[in-house]
């Protein structure tokens, strides 16, 4: 039997995420938590980090999301990890907001993807605006 190994110009890989973009609802009361796959690829050899940062967004997402920056690390032969944000409530009404999470500072020999290093998240608005029934009211002034 004859066994032949490829050599490989980036054994530990170059890092992206798996979708580009992701929508979630805005929680009611309480924070919710979302996953955002981040993958390497073709190679998986080596302990490697990235890290993360919002780059666009309404105060860069400092008021609806946490954490907004940090880094995670991938071990030896590990394809996949995730960055977990929590998903703020807003106790003022706003409008859908969209944010662009960025991945930067790759170490450890990976690389960043040509493509797939920015997740666009937009959150949705989980109420309507109130609105009252009548679009007038008129009330007589007494001295």
């Amino acid at each position: 039997m004859l066994l032949t190994t490829l050599a490989s110009d980036e054994p530990a890989g170059r890092i992206q995420f798996n979708v580009t973009s992701l929508i979630v609802s805005e929680p009611v009361s309480a924070r919710s938590y979302v996953q955002i796959p981040v993958v390497r690829g073709p190679g998986i050899y080596g302990a490697v980090s990235v890290s993360f940062q919002v780059t666009q967004g309404p105060n860069l997402g400092l008021n609806d999301l946490s954490p907004t920056q940090g880094s995670i690390s991938f071990g030896n032969l590990v394809a996949s990890q995730n960055i977990t944000l929590a998903i703020l409530p807003n106790i003022i009404q706003t409008p859908n907001i969209t944010f662009v999470l960025t991945l930067l500072n790759p170490g450890g020999g990976a690389l960043l993807a040509t493509t797939g290093t920015q997740e666009s998240i937009t959150i949705v608005l989980n109420s309507p605006p109130i609105k009252f029934s009548q679009s007038t009211v008129q009330v007589a002034a007494t001295a």
